[in-house]
């Protein structure tokens, strides 16, 4: 049984401290409001401004599908936090949150079978400083290079830059260019989704509000193949791409 937590967003935070640290509570980024392990009885309901959040802590991915099959959209999922974390504060407060950054096998980056398979809770630091990425994906180690700021890039999950669906996502043209594919999870299997029919629209993906990306497969381009990430923005740095090519 995982335990629920009761959380209550303190809305006077800046925004440093609402990304820095996943352990939301210890921060006072939170607050806490007790605990109830019978989570199993609870009716999900739309959550108005200042109400309490149910905060979770999955460890296994079956845990993680379970909570998102009973919340459905009234859940959001948590990994870095650089843009759920804005949202909560200034946009919307979900009934729940469901934090996977706990589960160990989806921050993995390996080869596998004529590609480079990533996890999605990789962060794009690590993205930037994986040789293996470097060498055979430079066009992914550019977009990641060119992420916002170093402390952003050290929190922030590809995962969460790909189900984001933002037209400014850095690392979603690459993607595409590079032909990748996800596996997607949900309550009832599993299923291989090609990245260009994985985006529905801005803020909208083929995982709808009961999946999770587990994986990122990315084909090795052919071996006299180049490609160079160009991304246009406001400021020269530490800023979101107008345009990504």
């Amino acid at each position: 049984m995982i335990e629920r937590v009761r959380l209550r967003l303190l809305s006077k935070l800046g925004y440093e401290e609402l990304v820095n640290n996943l352990e939301l509570w210890s921060m006072g980024v939170l607050e806490y409001w007790g605990s109830d392990q019978d989570h199993n009885s609870i009716t999900p309901t739309p959550n108005p401004r200042g109400a309490d959040m149910d905060y979770f802590e999955p460890k296994t991915l079956s845990e993680a599908l379970a909570l998102l099959a009973q919340y459905g959209d009234n859940a959001k999922v948590i990994a870095g936090g650089t843009d759920v974390l804005v949202d909560i504060k200034y946009k919307e407060e979900p009934t729940c949150l469901i934090n996977i950054k706990r589960i160990p096998e989806l921050n993995t980056i390996r080869e596998n079978d004529g590609g480079v398979r990533i996890g999605p809770l990789v962060t794009i630091r690590e993205i930037e400083t994986s040789p293996l990425v470097r060498e055979r994906l430079p066009v992914l180690w550019d977009a990641a290079r060119q992420f916002a700021s170093l402390q952003i890039r050290n929190t922030a999950t590809i995962g969460g830059n790909i189900c984001r669906a933002s037209p400014s996502g850095e690392t979603l043209a690459p993607l595409l260019v590079l032909e990748a594919s996800g596996k997607l999870a949900f309550a009832d299997g599993e299923k291989s989704q090609p990245f260009t029919s994985m985006f529905h629209g801005p803020g909208k993906t083929a995982l709808g509000a009961r999946g999770l990306l587990t994986e990122i497969d990315v084909p090795y381009p052919a071996p006299s193949s180049r490609g160079v990430y160009l991304k246009q923005a406001v400021r020269g740095a530490m800023d979101i791409a107008m345009v990504g090519v």
